[in-house]
Parts: structure tokens; sequence; C-alpha cells
């Protein structure tokens, strides 16, 4: 196991202490505002986390039920539901004591994130069976060695002076490995993450539903080959993300203005008068002869930065891609795809249809 192509995420760690200085100013200037986006990140990564591992109840139930409403579903789901929130409660109300790392706080931890137990003697009790994790020929610790490798863990987690993100992110991975619990080890996985950022002064992640896949591969990557780096890197980014969103609801201007700048509305409205600007049998007026004359001359795909050309010369072959695909291609996280192919768009070399989740861009003809 080689766990030196992590050193090539210092400039991502530079840039996590960096956005964490300012989400820090940022948050110290507003604390209800950043108290409220605490409670807004509790109910999506509570979803996302319960969503990753087949829960069925929608993001809009989570809510409600964060609220203190019932809603309809599965009596399990709701159950993991609202096991997140008293897990991450409980977690939250340690971080300001900084409390270290202990088995005793994971083991409380899993305990209240696990309330859909039928065995109640399971929860926050290390297994004395041994598990299979679906989907993979990888076998987790025996359970006689359970005890031993979670005390390593914790120990070495304990006495480190690696970055709190790769900290983070190694723990996880080997929590994963271990599988110290009969279930609900995910779960509790993302929660402990997230804790060791929180304590150390970090903003947690909030690993998205719609990136299981990346997620699952990137901890299969270590379990099966033992590379460390793809979760790693994975890990990071989604912190990057997060830092970035916290300080564009903090602070004004710092909204990504790519994000603001495509409106399915405005688009149609748009295309509502560049119709109507045409003169009676078919003929162009001069002001669209010249909004045409100047489109056109935006189309030019002299003067695209090397990771555009990638992406355009990729999107070629293709009948449409999400930002995610581009993102795996260029090897950057979903949020700077989306504004390299926002970029795209708005030179006239691609379209983009669908909103939100769902977008997806494709190459205009003339340029296939």
């Amino acid at each position: 196991m080689s766990f030196k192509q992590l050193e090539t995420l210092h400039p991502v760690l530079a840039r996590i202490d960096e956005l964490q200085e300012r989400v820090d100013e940022a948050k110290a200037a507003q604390p209800d505002a950043y108290d409220r986006i605490m409670e807004s990140w509790a109910i999506e990564s509570t979803y996302n986390s319960n969503n990753i591992e087949g829960s069925t109840l929608s993001l809009s139930d989570t809510a409600l039920l964060y609220g203190g409403v019932q809603v309809d579903g599965l009596e399990d789901d709701i159950r993991q539901a609202e096991g997140g929130f008293a897990a991450l409660r409980f977690l939250r109300s340690v971080v300001p004591g900084c409390a270290p790392l202990s088995e005793a706080l994971i083991k409380r931890a899993h305990e209240l994130v696990f309330a859909e137990a039928k065995d109640l003697a399971t929860r926050g009790v290390y297994r004395k069976v041994e598990v299979e994790i679906t989907g993979t020929s990888f076998q987790p610790a025996p359970s006689t060695y359970v005890p031993e490798r979670m005390a390593d863990l914790v120990e070495m987690c304990a006495n480190t002076n690696r970055h709190p993100a790769i900290v983070a992110a190694l723990f996880h991975l080997e929590f994963e490995s271990i599988h110290p619990f009969v279930n609900a080890n995910g779960r509790t996985g993302r929660l402990i993450s997230n804790y060791l950022l929180m304590s150390s002064g970090f903003e947690p992640v909030n690993i998205q539903a719609e990136s299981r896949a990346r997620y699952i591969a990137a901890i299969r990557a270590f379990q099966e080959g033992d590379d460390p780096y793809p979760f790693a890197a994975f890990f990071c980014v989604n912190l990057v993300e997060r830092q970035e969103k916290v300080l564009s609801l903090l602070v004004a201007g710092a909204a990504d203005a790519d994000a603001q700048a495509h409106s399915e509305i405005g688009v149609f409205l748009r295309d509502s008068a560049d119709s109507s600007n045409e003169m009676p049998g078919g003929t162009p007026s001069s002001s669209d002869n010249h909004a045409k004359s100047s489109d056109n001359g935006g189309k030019s795909s002299d003067n695209l930065s090397a990771s555009e050309r990638k992406a355009l010369s990729h999107m070629e072959g293709m009948e449409s891609v999400r930002s995610s695909e581009v993102a795996d291609l260029l090897g950057m996280s979903q949020r700077g795809a989306q504004k390299l192919l926002n970029r795209l768009v708005d030179k006239g070399l691609a379209s983009s249809f669908g909103a939100n989740r769902n977008r997806r861009y494709s190459v205009e003809k003339e340029h296939r």
C-alpha cells in the first residue's frame, strides 16, 4: 500500500485551509445565519447518508421529521432518519469541548444512529459474528480482531500531525474496512468522519446520494486495491465544495456566478424574444443580424483552455454528458466541471438542457 500519491493533494489542502479561514470570519459575523445553515446541513446530510444505504424517504419528508412532524413511510426508514438526527445532535453537542475521539464516543454514535435495530443488544456494541459487504469480494476484519483494530484506529487518529481532512478520510476508509458493527457501519463512519472535521475546526462534508457510485468505487479502490488516493481526493473535493457553499450563503456576492447565470425561465423568455425579432416572411431584422453575427463570432474554438478542449473533444463523441462525467474525465470537482461546461455554453460551443441535477450538456451540431 502506498500513500505517496496523497502528497499531490497538498494544493487542495491549502485551498481547504484558506476557505476555512474565510468561513470562520463569515460565520463570526453572521452567527444566526450559520446556525440555520447547519440545521439545513443536518437535514440534508441525514437524508443523503440514509439514501446511500437505500432509504426511500424524500428530502422533504426528512425535513418534516427533523421538525417533529410525522410522515408516511417505511418504519425502518423513519427510524433511520430519527436516529441520524439524534446522533448528529449528540456529536455536535460535544464538538465545542473538543472531546477527543474515543471508542466510547463511536459506540454512542452507533447506538443512536442504529435506531431501527431489531436486536437492541447490537446497538453500540462491536460485532461478535462475521459479516460480508454486498457487492465486493473484500472481507472485513474477523470479529476477534475488531476490538484491537478499533483501539489502534482511535489511537492513530489521536496521535497524528496529518491534515484533519486526510485524517477524517483515512479514518472512514479504515473504519469501513474493519466494519466493527453488525449494521449501520456506513452511516456511523460518515458521522464520525464529520466529527473529526468539526472538532478540528473544519466544516462537515455532505456526501450526496447522487455520488453513491463514485463514493463506493473510491472505497473499493482501497479495500480491493490498497489505494487510498481515490477516496482521499473524493473526500477533500467534497469538503471544498461544502466550504464554498457555506461561503456563498454567508457572504454577499460570494455565490457561484455560473450557478446563478443560467435560468430556465430566462432561457425560455429570451428564446421568445429572439423569435419575435424576425420580420414577416422570415427575414431577420437588422438587429437580429447583428446579434447573429456577434454570436457566430463568439463560437470560435480558438481561445479555449486545455481543459475546455479536452471536454469538448469528449463531448463530440457523445449524445450528451453530465457535469459529473466531465469532472471524472478532468479530475476536478463537479462544481468546477459545471463552470467549465457553462463557459462552453456561453461561447456558443455547447448547449444545455434539463434543470439542476438532471442538467445535461451537448456539443452544438456545427461543431461536431
